[in-house]
């Protein structure tokens, strides 16, 4: 805040200057440092604000990475009945996956009774309360009583057991009898058991929601089925969650991408540049992240990917091409291959099952020696897109979902994940693209280092603001008195000029009129 005069006008009257006036003109050139630090101080604030956002959208990225990179994400299976409205499932544990028919003939339901007779509710409570204590007490407890005004002086005393497919009864006494209680003929709804067939083996259960019927599914009936008409319960891999996954990866990427695209942009016009051009860090950052993502999708488990070279050669004397190997289990056309002399996005091009597989690149003589190890990963990223997952990286930078790719992926992709992947993974620093992104959000890392360091950057141009306001009220002080005692002088000097005038303008009277 600029520091300025406390008053715009003189205070005394006759006064020959504007000191207010005056002060807070030379207020305003003494202020430009402080201006100038406003501005910084401003930008600076903005910096950390966007950094932070980055920091934030990278946390988000890191967890849809994790997500994908967690088997346990993909080892849950999903139960779909063809209607609803008649039973759903839910898992508890790992099911085989099936197709069952299953039809409802009855659901599990309580015992109602209703005792009619009572000319109050209070009646009606007591008459039960009084049930309760005697040869009654067994076949009433456990039940639901409610009290229902059926007519302007009727009460009706409702009993609904707690348990469903258990009937109770009891009998009204003489004195019940003689008061006018009557006991219905029948019950409003008789108990019943949940009974129904999987595949024609018949289930009977005193409960709607049956969990030993079906080895890790929990039944929850809701209705009957029309007889011949069996419903569909289907049992299978949970491919859903492989896709919500994958779109989440996308959109957690791309928000970033797009945080980062506005706010590093370069431009001539200040209003569309973005905060954070020209950071090295930020850019720095993003560098290493397209990077990760160009990596090869590895797997984690689920098979050896390290084989060694078997036979009296490394490679066929045909081109170079063949590798003869111990065996070529887990192996699949496409897999990226590593070795001495063997060059960099290097494939498998063809398979002779327990014997060798062709390369479609040539090794280099003396590559990859008999006896010598060479490793195999899983299709991946390859050179250009992320078709292992059905993702792409598209050429305005975006991330996407490559619908083509995903359906020519889907057979296996569940699979593999439930195997366990890990994205942007560096055998150099035994680090993935999660793990990475970790360390730059942390403490120290490259995204919180920036964060740390604009921050301090902005206390040292608060505290040097402070220092400066402290003298420029200093300044301000030394301005008003000076100019106020040439105010004073002025008005003596006027005062004087004023007393001369008037004596000389009597003398000059006085000569006239002489």
């Amino acid at each position: 805040m600029a520091v300025t005069s406390s008053s715009s006008t003189s205070s005394r009257t006759g006064s020959t200057l504007d000191v207010s006036g005056i002060v807070s003109g030379l207020m305003q050139a003494e202020n430009v440092p402080v201006t100038k630090l406003d501005a910084k101080i401003s930008k600076s604030t903005v910096k950390i604000t966007t950094l932070g956002q980055i920091k934030s959208q990278l946390s988000t990225l890191k967890s849809a990475l994790v997500d994908l990179q967690t088997p346990a994400n993909f080892t849950k299976q999903a139960a779909k009945f063809s209607n609803t409205s008649v039973a759903t499932a839910e898992f508890t544990a790992t099911a085989t996956a099936a197709s069952y028919q299953m039809e409802v003939t009855s659901l599990a339901q309580p015992t109602i009774w209703n005792v009619s007779g009572f000319t109050t509710a209070a009646s009606a409570l007591a008459w039960y309360n009084a049930a309760e204590q005697s040869n009654l007490r067994t076949a009433l407890t456990g039940a639901d009583a409610t009290v229902l005004q059926s007519t302007t002086s009727g009460f009706v005393l409702s009993l609904k057991s707690k348990t469903l497919g258990t009937d109770f009864s009891f009998n009204l006494s003489a004195a019940d009898i003689a008061a006018g209680i009557t006991k219905p003929a029948a019950a409003y709804q008789t108990a019943t058991s949940a009974v129904f067939k999987l595949n024609g083996v018949q289930f009977t259960r005193s409960s709607n929601s049956v969990s030993d019927a079906l080895t890790g599914v929990t039944l929850n009936l809701a209705s009957t089925t029309t007889v011949g008409t069996p419903i569909t319960l289907t049992v299978s891999n949970d491919s859903v969650s492989a896709r919500t996954k994958l779109d989440a990866l996308v959109k957690s990427y791309n928000e970033l991408y797009a945080t980062y695209k506005s706010q590093t942009a370069s431009s001539m016009d200040v209003a569309t540049r973005g905060i954070l051009n020209s950071d090295f860090g930020v850019n720095s950052m993003m560098r290493q992240l397209v990077s990760g993502l160009m990596l090869p999708v590895t797997n984690l488990t689920g098979g050896a990917w390290s084989y060694a070279i078997a036979g009296g050669a490394a490679a066929s004397a045909e081109a170079q091409k063949t590798l003869t190997l111990a065996n070529t289990t887990g192996l699949t056309e496409g897999m990226f291959v590593t070795g001495t002399n063997i060059a960099t996005g290097t494939k498998i091009a063809s398979i002779n099952a327990g014997v060798s597989v062709t390369l479609d690149t040539n090794i280099a003589t003396g590559g990859s020696a008999a006896g010598a190890s060479i490793n195999f990963y899983d299709k991946g990223i390859g050179s250009t897109d992320l078709s292992s997952l059905g993702l792409k990286l598209l050429d305005t930078g975006n991330l996407a979902v490559d619908e083509t790719l995903l359906s020519a992926a889907s057979s296996t992709l569940q699979a593999r994940l439930a195997a366990g992947i890990r994205i942007g993974y560096s055998s150099t620093s035994s680090k993935d693209l999660s793990t990475q992104i970790g360390e730059m959000v942390f403490s120290g890392g490259l995204i919180q280092d920036r964060i740390d360091k604009e921050t301090s950057s902005k206390t040292d141009l608060t505290k040097r603001k402070t220092t400066l306001q402290e003298k420029l009220l200093s300044v301000q002080a030394r301005y008003t008195a000076q100019f106020a005692s040439l105010d004073a002088l002025l008005f003596k000097l006027q005062g004087t000029s004023d007393s001369l005038k008037s004596a000389l303008d009597g003398l000059t009277n006085s000569q006239k009129n002489n």
